[in-house]
């Protein structure tokens, strides 16, 4: 199963941006982006490569439904 997470993005430099996730900084790729990202936007990452530019309600809807599936998946494992 390929996922795709949302991440804000923090800094730009060339085709290479910082997202973060809750404190978690990671860098991105943007070059496949039809458009550069602006700071502040949300970008769907998957594999350390932007995929897609979403606003900042489907990133949270997103990370909810995320949260809610790992939440079930630990209470389910034990």
């Amino acid at each position: 199963m390929c996922l795709a997470i949302p991440m804000k993005v923090i800094s730009i430099c060339d085709d290479f941006c910082t997202v973060e996730l809750r404190g978690i900084k990671k860098t991105c790729y943007i070059g496949f982006l039809d458009e550069k990202p602006k700071e502040g936007e949300y970008l769907l990452v998957h594999a350390g490569m932007a995929i897609k530019i979403i606003n900042e309600q489907e990133a949270k809807d997103i990370v909810d439904e995320l949260m809610l599936l790992i939440d079930g998946e630990l209470k389910n494992s034990g």
